[in-house]
């Protein structure tokens, strides 16, 4: 009996031994499963050798390489995806039933302004507009046409996007239907369109007006030509003159603009000297300057050259010169300021004339805007000067700005930038340093405090 007690019990523990190592092989096999990793089972002295349990170790191996080579090969459609939508211009993301966002790119996060990813949130949250909301819903439903032009409101700007969607295949696995959509900001785009309309709308009726006069007295002429005193008809005839030449002005007006417009090419820029510029159009201004008035120079002693177009800032200078004199009632001095900033040099014409409205002078750089229309069109002025001369110094690379207290003052500032120097804050820098105002002779006449006082 004493023997086969030792025999039972041998066994039991030969049978916990085993029991203990199936254990230990079981705990291997789902460590190795849920790490993702193969099974060592070269060795025949391991747990799977000694147990031959080898045909479900290469299966599971084999089930685990699939694994990793199908989450590889999703992965890599993954980054293909993401590469592809980061570098598309055109927001993209998708959306599920309840608006939330399940995927967006790098332009979408660009087009509502936010560097957080905003998936997980709706679409509410970054973009509003009753009209966005229900073209929406009918793209999802598919009630309406996967194209459209819807404005929003994408926090405090208004935007027009330019909407395409697409109904995703339904997961099985979800009861959430997806949509992709794709926004393309058209605001440029529309903005020039309303612009392009506003400005044929605007050339139509500034060349109806000449053209009505000059067919007007000429139809006169032809018909009652008898009855007409020589003195009607050279009124008559100065009226076709005049007309004929404010409808020519215009006419090349509006080429400049466009030849300006269409290239860059239009300008021929060479090293010059800004002051003989300058000084060159005030003496040509000077002879229509009227008895009491005159012009002023301070210019800055040192001066660097700089890379413009001779004809084209010639230009401007007269016209800001012509303009103050055609404009600015009362006017008896016309200062011409120049002072060097890092970045380039800032050139300011200031008179004392009578002054523009406060309401007026967000807008005078626009095409065809008149502080005063009816002194305008008398004085012959197409109402495209300011505009021409703006679109001049935005293409030697500078800005132009506008200041003025009705009533007393008026200047008009221009930067130019230096040869290679031209920095993103050139502007803003530029006009940080002001002008000193003239000092009026007319002790009765008040005199603006300087900016920043």
């Amino acid at each position: 009996m004493t023997s086969v007690a030792v025999i039972l019990a041998l066994i039991i523990v030969f049978l916990l031994w085993r029991i203990k190592r199936i254990h230990l092989l079981i705990q291997m096999i789902i460590a190795s499963t849920e790490e993702r990793r193969t099974i060592l089972n070269e060795n025949p002295e391991t747990l799977i050798g000694s147990f031959s349990i080898d045909r479900l170790a290469s299966a599971i191996n084999q089930l685990i390489s699939e694994n990793q080579k199908v989450a590889a090969r999703g992965q890599a459609y993954l980054n293909q995806i993401e590469a592809t939508l980061g570098n598309l211009r055109e927001a993209v993301l998708i959306i599920d039933d309840e608006n939330f966002i399940r995927l967006s790119n790098l332009a979408f996060r660009q087009l509502i302004d936010r560097t957080q990813n905003p998936i997980g949130s709706r679409l509410e949250a970054f973009i509003q507009g009753p009209d966005f909301i229900e073209r929406l819903g009918e793209m999802k439903a598919g009630v309406s046409s996967s194209r459209a032009e819807v404005e929003a409101h994408i926090g405090s700007r208004r935007r027009w996007l330019e909407i395409s969607s697409a109904r995703l295949p339904q997961d099985q696995q979800s009861s959430q239907r997806l949509t992709l959509f794709v926004f393309h900001d058209i605001t440029r785009q529309k903005n020039l369109e309303r612009m392009r309309t506003e400005f044929v709308a605007n050339v139509s009726h500034e060349l109806r007006t000449p053209v009505t006069v000059i067919k007007g007295f000429a139809e006169t002429l032809q018909e009652d030509y008898a009855e007409l005193d020589d003195a009607d008809r050279l009124r008559f005839l100065d009226r076709i003159i005049s007309n004929s030449k404010r409808l020519n002005n215009l006419i090349q007006d509006l080429l400049l603009i466009s030849r300006l417009e269409a290239s860059s090419d239009a300008l021929s820029p060479q090293r010059q000297s800004l002051h003989a510029i300058i000084r060159e159009c005030a003496e040509n201004v000077e002879t229509r300057l009227k008895q009491g008035q005159r012009i002023e120079y301070q210019l800055e002693a040192q001066e660097e050259t700089l890379y413009v177009d001779n004809l084209r800032i010639s230009q401007v200078v007269t016209n800001l010169l012509e303009n103050a004199l055609r404009h600015g009632r009362g006017l008896t001095t016309l200062k011409i300021h120049t002072y060097g900033v890092e970045e380039g040099i800032v050139t300011a014409i200031e008179d004392d004339g009578c002054g523009i409205p406060s309401k007026d002078l967000p807008f005078i750089f626009q095409r065809f805007y008149r502080v005063d229309k009816s002194r305008s069109r008398e004085s012959g002025g197409t109402g495209l000067g300011l505009s021409i001369v703006k679109h001049i110094i935005q293409q030697h690379g500078g800005d132009i700005r506008a200041e003025s207290e009705y009533g007393s003052w008026t200047r008009m500032s221009f930067f130019l930038p230096y040869p290679g120097r031209m920095a993103e804050n050139a502007v803003f820098s530029a006009f940080r340093k002001r002008p000193r105002y003239f000092d009026s002779d007319d002790p009765a006449k008040p005199k603006p405090n300087e900016p920043g006082q």
